[in-house]
């Protein structure tokens, strides 16, 4: 989501990334607590919908009880709502229990997000993917993040993933290797993407380029004794080293046999296969051309 496209409503909220937000074009003023940018973030969440109080303050501070986190959150909310000016009959208390913020015509890149994710248009899924630009409010360390935080990379994972494969099966490799490499910067121990990336650069020519892939992956894996490659990717990574060795030639080579060295000084003549391994020799050279 852009930021012209945010600063032309009168809220604009982004929480992929570090958090912002803006009223009327302009930056959220500084605020003397933290916790009222994660209640703002807690309610944008669960935008439209009553938020108990308890359940709010207990979120914000676990560490205490819950009178005590009760009566933190007053002043909080205070604090919040004339930070929000303009914008401030967005956080609404219908009762002495709850709260809500109403965002309605409000650009808010999660609910955007949330609203594409879940259509199996592929369009809107590139949607998706684009307002994903970063971890879920990126610099939050609160326990309650994190799940929230890993359940829009995982959204932002599988709709890359199924992505890639459309466009890989379309033929349109350039695009099929972006999903993909995309896929593994979010997540490096994604083999499906890899995969992917491999038969995208294969297909597209540089078969050198993906077996580099999954080399750069077993290295990775080193410092992982107990883990491996899938079956399917080994199986993937040597069908593509066979399409990429040279082909044997139609008719065989016959070897000539080479002539015996003239041997000066006190080296023996090659005699045994131990010394001479001629054979070897003529294998490794016909490999080699």
């Amino acid at each position: 989501m852009s930021a012209p496209e945010i600063a032309s409503h009168a809220l604009g909220i982004t929480l992929f990334g570090p958090i912002q937000v803006l009223i009327e074009g302009q930056p959220l003023p500084p605020l003397r607590s933290r916790k009222a940018l994660w209640l703002l973030a807690l309610l944008t969440l669960r935008h439209n919908r009553l938020v108990e109080r308890d359940w709010l303050a207990g979120i914000l501070w676990p560490d205490v009880d819950q009178t005590r986190a009760f009566s933190n959150l007053r002043p909080v909310v205070s604090e919040l709502r004339q930070a929000l000016g303009s914008q401030a009959h967005r956080l609404q208390s219908p009762n002495r229990h709850t709260l809500c913020l109403d965002l309605t015509d409000a650009t808010v890149d999660i609910r955007a997000f949330d609203t594409a994710i879940g259509s199996l248009n592929l369009s809107e899924r590139e949607r998706a993917v684009a307002l994903y630009t970063g971890p879920l409010l990126e610099g939050c360390a609160e326990e309650w993040v994190f799940q929230e935080r890993e359940k829009r990379q995982q959204d932002c994972l599988q709709a890359l993933q199924v992505l890639g494969d459309s466009a890989l099966e379309a033929g349109d490799y350039e695009s099929a290797t972006g999903y993909y490499q995309r896929t593994i910067g979010l997540d490096p121990w994604r083999e499906t993407a890899r995969r992917g990336l491999m038969e995208a650069l294969a297909r597209s020519g540089d078969r050198n380029a993906a077996l580099q892939i999954y080399r750069k992956y077993t290295e990775q894996l080193r410092e992982m004794p107990s883990i491996s490659p899938d079956e399917e990717t080994r199986a993937l990574y040597n069908r593509l080293r066979a399409e990429t060795s040279p082909k044997s030639p139609a008719h065989p080579v016959v070897a000539t046999p080479a002539s015996s060295p003239v041997v000066t000084g006190y080296l023996p003549h090659a005699l045994t296969e131990l010394i001479g391994r001629e054979e070897e020799r003529l294998e490794v050279a016909e490999c080699l051309q």
